[in-house]
């Protein structure tokens, strides 16, 4: 926090930023402001806080957690170009442990195959590639994709996937290592 006021305030309320660089007025994540430092989750969160808060200047707030003082909000004072985006998709279950999410049979993927013979096994095979599988008059096969059955429609990421692209690309040229990425896909 490049913000004296700021860190007079914290100094009169005798807090203590652990972060804070001894000889300079800054914090790691100024140093630093595209990289995560600390992520906790939301679970967790909430156990972390001791209950003491102080506003400071601005929209920032000092709150103390079991780890120390923290300092959230928004700061005026740092600006940068950096731009993050985070996709989160939606899981929907019903009734399941999430070990056996894990479990190719909670998806419908997989059926316990030590119950049936290998006759049977096969017999099955073929008759679901009968269902599946068909041919265009061009003699090309054509497999439908194995949808569940009222599962919620499927988001797409059409805005997002590009803004990913430029970025990775940008990331890749500033460390030379957009050559070797592209050798990848050759």
């Amino acid at each position: 926090m490049n913000d004296a006021h700021c860190w007079n305030q914290l100094k009169d309320m005798g807090i203590l930023i652990s972060d804070a660089a001894i000889n300079e007025r800054s914090c790691l994540y100024e140093k630093n402001p595209g990289e995560i430092h600390l992520l906790i989750g939301a679970d967790y969160a909430g156990k972390l806080l001791a209950g003491n808060i102080k506003h400071l200047s601005g929209s920032l707030v000092a709150v103390q957690t079991l780890l120390g003082w923290t300092v959230m909000g928004k700061s005026d004072i740092i600006n940068t170009n950096k731009s993050s985006s985070l996709l989160v998709l939606p899981l929907h279950v019903n009734n399941a442990k999430i070990s056996d999410l894990w479990n190719l049979d909670s998806l419908g993927i997989k059926e316990d195959s030590t119950k049936r013979t290998k006759t049977e096994t096969q017999e099955l095979a073929l008759e679901h590639f009968r269902e599946t599988v068909s041919r265009d008059s061009t003699g090309i096969y054509k497999e439908n994709l194995p949808w569940l059955d009222g599962h919620p429609p499927l988001h797409d990421n059409k805005e997002l996937a590009p803004k990913r692209l430029k970025y990775t690309v940008k990331s890749l040229k500033s460390k030379s290592r957009l050559n070797e990425y592209q050798e990848v896909f050759n």
